[in-house]
């Protein structure tokens, strides 16, 4: 029993350690994926990737009440992220590569407004929704101090610079850059009607104020949410080591996602982005790679989709179906 008892802990510990590994790998990469493509629908649809990825990693390393509560706030921004693009594609008559928009924010101000908060809660600036559960996530990350933890912290921490540089680059591409968009697309270009509307505004509203209303019933010290739903053993409650961590350990995020936002203006005010990608080979090679998803979708299609369609049809269907089958049946 005892034997039995280890084999099972053992077997939870590698399971545990391989789904904080992938979640960390899955929101480090997501994020760079997200920002080099050039269709909005699939930087917001990166973006939601990255972001399960931190759930996914905080899961992993047992902070379940914090996961959750990452994934309920991230509903609301992500959601009005997603209905603002959908207002951006319907009002450009379905454009949705933001290399043909810009200027937007004249023309659409609600949606500007809606993605403006969607994208500043997302890089979770302090005190709205997203800043109550992922930078809380990345602290009781750091505070379990061992090299798992400790790795999983940095790397949500470039993630989280890298997700403001794409949130900066959309809102500057889409809104704040000069317009290059077809002339008979602004005749038409108009903001949603009223239901569409009334939920991006309550969206916005739950964006900001979401976090700081259920912050408390979720990650309060103390908190009996949850006390009926999921156990958690004392050895993976990590909130009071959490309280003793390095200020710079608790900032290190919010500065790093600052600092995401300035550096995409440094390098559009220096022209360094465009140059790299347009009169840099290699930058080229390395920007269309992750613009296709690593060739993920390619291999998946070629090396399983194929050979399980062709399987399915010569060997199943047309062999054994039309073949053996059907020569018995008439026989």
């Amino acid at each position: 029993m005892v034997v039995r008892s280890s084999f099972i802990f053992e077997y939870s510990n590698t399971a545990l350690i391989f789904v904080t590994f992938i979640g960390g790998i899955t929101a480090l990469f997501s994020s760079i994926i997200g920002a080099s493509q050039f269709d909005i629908k699939r930087i917001v649809a990166y973006s939601t990737c990255s972001q399960l990825g931190y759930m996914f990693f905080s899961a992993g390393l047992s902070i379940y009440t914090i996961s959750f509560f990452h994934l309920f706030n991230h509903a609301f921004f992500k959601a009005l992220l997603f209905l603002s693009m959908g207002s951006i594609i319907h009002g450009l008559m379905d454009e949705q590569d933001f290399r043909r928009m810009g200027g937007m924010a004249i023309a659409l101000p609600l949606t500007y407004i809606s993605v403006l908060i969607g994208s500043v809660s997302l890089i979770a600036i302090p005190y709205l929704t997203g800043f109550y559960s992922k930078d809380l996530l990345l602290e009781l990350s750091f505070a379990f101090f061992n090299i798992l933890s400790i790795f999983i912290y940095f790397v949500g921490t470039i993630a989280a610079f890298i997700t403001a540089f794409y949130s900066t680059r959309l809102l500057f591409w889409v809104f704040l850059s000069k317009l290059n968009s077809y002339r008979h697309y602004l005749y038409d270009v108009k903001e949603p009607r009223f239901f569409m509307s009334f939920t991006l505004i309550i969206l916005c509203i739950m964006s900001i104020f979401a976090g700081y209303f259920f912050s408390e019933a979720y990650s309060g010290i103390g908190s009996n949410l949850w006390a009926n739903s999921i156990f958690i053993n004392t050895i993976n409650y990590s909130v009071y080591e959490a309280e003793f961590e390095l200020f710079v350990v608790k900032l290190l995020p919010l500065i790093v996602s600052i600092f995401g936002v300035y550096f995409y203006y440094y390098l559009k005010n220096n022209e360094y982005y465009f140059y790299f990608l347009f009169n840099n080979d290699k930058f080229a090679q390395i920007h269309m790679f992750f613009n296709k998803a690593m060739f993920f979708d390619y291999m998946y299609n070629y090396y399983l989709y194929n050979y399980f369609l062709y399987n399915s049809y010569f060997l199943f269907y047309k062999k054994l179906e039309k073949g053996v089958f059907e020569f018995f049946a008439h026989n």
